[in-house]
């Protein structure tokens, strides 16, 4: 199953996420994790998006890497649920310092 390209139809979700994931983070808060952002480079990185109970957005790098946004706290999840993810997109990317820390 192919998930959508990322569209405006999906801002308020990715918004709301997005600011609960930067909420108490202060000066490791990524500051490139805006919905515009992500909106204005969807066709280049063939953003998609992923809703459920672990939403995330899937893309590539620029040289074409498969890596995913999880829009979810990483350190809540099981970790057999995260290696499927990435044994699906790669890499989790970007990481702020506190998400990497807290795993």
């Amino acid at each position: 199953m192919i998930a959508p390209l990322l569209s405006l139809d999906h801002q308020a979700e990715i918004d709301a996420r997005l600011s609960a994931l930067a909420c108490g983070q202060g000066e490791y808060a990524l500051s490139d994790l805006l919905f515009s952002n992500l909106y204005l480079f969807r066709h280049v990185h063939d953003y998609r998006y992923f809703s459920g109970p672990l939403p995330y957005i899937a893309g590539r790098t620029y040289d074409g890497a498969e890596h995913l946004l999880p829009l979810f706290e990483l350190q809540q999840v099981d970790v057999a649920a995260l290696s499927a993810l990435l044994d699906k997109h790669g890499c989790f990317y970007p990481m702020a310092q506190p998400q990497i820390a807290a795993l």
